[in-house]
C-alpha cells in the first residue's frame, strides 16, 4: 500500500508560526501535524508514503527523514509552485499509477480513519474512489458533499441524501489520472469529483466516520485539537508519541520535561519547564518553553524557547518569540509582565 501526504500549503492562518516553519511541523501533543498523519498511513498499510513540498521545504524533509528512516521509505515531491491538491497528485503520478488502490490524505488535520472500511467500500463497489465523511462540528463553514446510501452524489450543489463534511481522506484507484485534467494545476475537488460526478460515468462512495477528527488551519482550532487530543491520550484511547506520557491533571507530559508547578489538561513540550508555583492549564507549551516560578497560563500556546517571566499572567494567548496573537479572536487577550 502506498499514500501521499498533501503537504505543500502556506498555512497562512497560523502565522506568524508558519513564517518560520512549515505547518506540518507545528506539534500537537508533542507530535508534529506530519508524524500523526504519516503514522496513520503506516497504520492503514501503507509502506511508502509520497510527500508534497513548498514551504520550508528542508525543514519538513530533514524531519521526516530522520522519523522514518529504516521504517517508512519517504518520498518527495517539490513544488515551486503549488499545484493545487489534483495538480500535486498528478505529478507523482508514476509512484502510484500500477497500485490497486492508494491512500491520498490532507496534512494539516489529525485523525484516525477506519482504514478497512474505506479500503473495503472501495473494492467491493469498483467505485474509482471513496471520500471518508463525518458530520459536521454545529455552525461550521463546509461545502457539503451528498451522500445516498454509500452513493455520492453531489458535492456543494443540492443532490440526494444527507450532506456531509469531507474530511480531507481519500482512497483512490489509478483511473482517476485519466480523469485529472491535463494541467499542472488543478483540485481534486473542482477539477475531478464535481465532474466526474456531472457526466456520472463512474461510482464515487463515501463512508462515514464521526471519530476524533482535529482540523489545525487556526490557532483557535489548534487549541480545541489540543485539548480534545490530550483527553483522549488522558484516557488511553489514544497512544501518547514516543517520548511523552499521559502525566498527572489529564496532561501530556515530555519525558524530558521538568513539572515543579502544577499542570492540568495540558502538553508539556520537550525539555519544557514549568517552575514552582507556576499553573498551566488547559495550554500547550511547546519545546524549551519556560513558565517562570509562580506564573499562571490558560487557554494559551508558548511557542518554542518562549520565556514566560515569574508571576505573569498569560490567557487566551499565542507566544511566538515577540509576537502575541488571541487564540480565539472572540475572547480577551492577557498577557502580563512578560
Amino acid at each position: 500500500m502506498k499514500g501521499m501526504v498533501l503537504a505543500a500549503g502556506l498555512g497562512t492562518r497560523f502565522r506568524p508560526v508558519t513564517d518560520t516553519i512549515p505547518k506540518p511541523l507545528v506539534p500537537l501533543c508533542n507530535q508534529p501535524l506530519a508524524g500523526w498523519v504519516v503514522d496513520s498511513l503506516i497504520a492503514a498499510g501503507a509502506d511508502e508514503v509520497v510527500v508534497n513540498l513548498h514551504h520550508h521545504p528542508a525543514k519538513l524533509r530533514a524531519w521526516l527523514d530522520a522519523r522514518y528512516k529504516g521504517s517508512c521509505t519517504i518520498r518527495y515531491s517539490d513544488e515551486p509552485v503549488i499545484l493545487g491538491t489534483g495538480g500535486g497528485l498528478r505529478k507523482v503520478r508514476r509512484y502510484f499509477e500500477r497500485e490497486e488502490i492508494f491512500l491520498l490524505v490532507n496534512g494539516d488535520s489529525v485523525q484516525f480513519p477506519p482504514w478497512n472500511a474505506l479500503i473495503g467500500s472501495l473494492r467491493t463497489s469498483g467505485a474509482i474512489a471513496a471520500m471518508l465523511l463525518r458530520h459536521p462540528p454545529r455552525d461550521d463553514r463546509f461545502t457539503s458533499v451528498w451522500v445516498d446510501g454509500h452513493r455520492v452524489t453531489s458535492i456543494g450543489a443540492a443532490g440526494c441524501g444527507e450532506p456531509l463534511m469531507f474530511s480531507g481522506v481519500h482512497a483512490l484507484t489509478p483511473d482517476v489520472f485519466e480523469c485529472l485534467p491535463d494541467r499542472d494545476v488543478s483540485g481534486m475537488t473542482e477539477d475531478f469529483y464535481r465532474p466526474m460526478l456531472e457526466r456520472g460515468e463512474r461510482e464515487i462512495v463515501g463512508v462515514v466516520h464521526d471519530g476524533l477528527w482535529f482540523d489545525v488551519g487556526s490557532p483557535r482550532r489548534y487549541s480545541q485539537a489540543s485539548r480534545e487530543l490530550t483527553a483522549a491520550i488522558a484516557r488511553g484511547e489514544v497512544r501518547a508519541p514516543a517520548g511523552s506520557h499521559a502525566g498527572a491533571g489529564a496532561s501530556v507530559v515530555a519525558d524530558s520535561a521538568r513539572i515543579d508547578g502544577t499542570i492540568s489538561m495540558a502538553v508539556a513540550g520537550e525539555c519544557s519547564v514549568i517552575e514552582g508555583g507556576a499553573i498551566v492549564a488547559d495550554s500547550a507549551l511547546w519545546e524549551h518553553a519556560v513558565v517562570g516560578a509562580n506564573a499562571r497560563v490558560e487557554g494559551s500556546i508558548v511557542g518554542n524557547g518562549v520565556h514566560v517571566a515569574a508571576g505573569a499572567v498569560v490567557r487566551n494567548a499565542l507566544l511566538w518569540g515577540r509576537d502575541v496573537i488571541p487564540v480565539d479572536p472572540d475572547l480577551p487577550c492577557v498577557v502580563t509582565e512578560l
